[in-house]
């Protein structure tokens, strides 16, 4: 294998930071013409550079995906809550709110398909399209 220099792989850094930055801006272009949505940052090399850093990747997001995630880590939270619960309470044969965990696990297990589609075709016609 041939040596490569540092300079070298500074270049190929600096060529792929800069072939990336220019599929972003190429891409928000798009979804401009597209969707209409307007570019919430700009392309200059400050916010470029910020937004390659590979630390936290967290701190780069959008605000959408933030809520998502967390809200997504408070209800994997409460899930887990509920699970214990019913669990202890199985356990300790115990009622929760008034229903023993039996009817709770019936309730479950329940197969709901059929009354889906049933609801799905009362009411397919009924739902409006989302207004843009």
């Amino acid at each position: 294998m041939s040596e490569i220099t540092v300079e070298n792989k500074l270049q190929l850094v600096q060529q792929i930071k800069s072939q990336y930055q220019r599929n972003r801006y190429d891409l928000k272009r798009r979804e401009q013409i597209l969707y209409g949505r307007s570019s919430e940052h700009s392309y200059d090399s400050e916010a470029y550079d910020s937004s390659m850093d590979m630390d936290d990747p967290e701190k780069n997001m959008p605000d959408a995906e933030k809520t998502a995630i967390l809200s997504s880590r408070i209800r994997l939270v409460v899930a887990i809550l509920l699970f214990a619960v019913v669990i202890t309470c199985d356990h300790r044969n115990q009622t929760i709110f008034g229903y023993h965990t039996d009817t709770i696990f019936t309730a479950i297990s329940q197969d709901m398909g059929s009354k889906l589609e049933h609801w799905i075709a009362v009411n397919a016609n009924t739902i409006d399209s989302p207004v843009r």
